[in-house]
């Protein structure tokens, strides 16, 4: 992106994650560390190609209020997604979005230590993580409808 490329009018939150090497399964790679979180685009784009990808092929976007005023659930929209979809490391989802100030007050706030916060695991191996299930998503939207008062099927 050339600078006059860049929307940096107001402080807006964007993430960009190692989009595992494009649309073919089998060639996935986890991005694992190579994920950031930053406050404009022309912070976005350096750190992008200097930690996730230096010709910048990455997944991106923004979150958030566009006056820079991320809530929690804005984050956790984030974190969730590039934890499960692009495979970043607990550790670095945690680190990078410590920036964001409403989530490191989360952190800060929090009545475990801070270790609780990272990765921790009890046991010496990586825990499952299972494939996509359409149940299981259904299960989840029975379960928003029933403690929202939502109809039923709200998310199809």
């Amino acid at each position: 992106m050339s600078n006059s490329d860049f929307d940096d009018d107001a402080p807006r939150w964007y993430w960009a994650a190692d989009s595992g090497r494009g649309l073919d399964i089998d060639a996935f790679e986890r991005a694992d560390d190579r994920f950031v979180i930053a406050i404009g685009q022309r912070e976005l784009w350096a750190r992008v190609h200097r930690e996730v990808n230096p010709r910048g092929d990455c997944a991106w976007s923004s979150f958030g209020a566009a006056d820079g005023k991320a809530t929690l659930a804005d984050c956790m929209r984030v974190f969730l997604q590039a934890r499960e979809i692009y495979g970043v490391s607990l550790n670095r989802l945690v680190l990078e979005f410590a920036r964001v100030p409403v989530f490191a007050k989360f952190i800060k706030d929090s009545p475990s230590a801070l270790g609780s916060s990272i990765s921790n695991p009890v046991g010496k191996g990586p825990l499952p993580r299972p494939a996509y299930d359409g149940n299981v998503e259904r299960q989840v939207g029975q379960r928003i409808a029933d403690t929202l008062g939502l109809e039923e099927d709200w998310w199809r």
